[in-house]
Order: C-alpha cells, then sequence, then structure tokens
C-alpha cells in the first residue's frame, strides 16, 4: 500500500507544481513618478490607461521634459507594482513571473540588510504578452 500511496502523492504534487508555466517578461523603466500618489499595483493594458498614469507625474523641475516610454498595449501589458523594504543597504530583489491555470502572479522576492533603516521603496514595471481570460495577482516576499 505504500508504494502505490507514494506514486499517487509526487504524481498528485506535480500536477500543481508542474503545471506552472514561467512566463517570460521586459523590465521596464518609467521615471519621474510621484509614488506617494499612485497605487502599489497596478495593470495597465491600454493606451488610455497609460495616459492616466501620466497624471501621477512627480513635481522635481527634471521631470517637465520627461520622455515617457512608448509600448505596444495590442501585444503587451504593463505591470507595475510597489515595494516597500528596510535595510542597512539596499535590498536585492529577484522577480519573476508565473501563470497557472488562468492566473498570472507577479512575484517579487525581497533580501534585506539589517534593520538600520525603516524604508526602501521601489516601483517594478515589466511588460508582459497579452492573455486572454486571465487574472494577475501580485506577491511580495521577504526571504
Amino acid at each position: 500500500m505504500k508504494i502505490i500511496v507514494l506514486p499517487f502523492f509526487l504524481l498528485t504534487l506535480c500536477g500543481v507544481v508542474c503545471a506552472q508555466e514561467k512566463i517570460e517578461f521586459v523590465d521596464e523603466k518609467i521615471g519621474c513618478l510621484d509614488l506617494r500618489k499612485i497605487t502599489n499595483q497596478m495593470i495597465i493594458s491600454s493606451q488610455e490607461d497609460y495616459e492616466k498614469l501620466k497624471n501621477f507625474i512627480s513635481p522635481h523641475p527634471d521631470c517637465n521634459t520627461y520622455a515617457w516610454p512608448i509600448f505596444d498595449f495590442n501585444e503587451r501589458v504593463l505591470i507595475g507594482l510597489l515595494v516597500n523594504a528596510s535595510g542597512c543597504s539596499e535590498p536585492e530583489y529577484f522577480k519573476s513571473v508565473s501563470k497557472l491555470n488562468k492566473e498570472i502572479t507577479f512575484s517579487i522576492k525581497v533580501k534585506e540588510k539589517g534593520i538600520c533603516r525603516p524604508l526602501y521603496q521601489k516601483m517594478f514595471w515589466i511588460t508582459i504578452a497579452k492573455h486572454k481570460n486571465v487574472t494577475i495577482n501580485f506577491k511580495v516576499e521577504t526571504i
């Protein structure tokens, strides 16, 4: 009986883990945003939504002539995740995107370095290929 249970358990575990698919993503740079005014999780799938993001431009003088990146929203989705961490020096960040069934998860693991400073804040932007009928989730984990 034990011999039958173990392969069944492994097959069930593989059914959950093996079905998870890594999704390719491109790191994007979007500067000059006032991070105090935007939400910490953003999904931008149209030019109209992207134009709304521009309303949150920083009042810094250098941002008056900021050249916004161009995206093809027919093919790609822009995803943003604001991460807060602490540390004595800037944390390390490890990004991944995976898909399981009809859910895509943008995950960031944060490796903090001590507790000297209460707040390191960083906005991560990526683009992924558009997928139909999926939900996009966010996950931040401190390691």
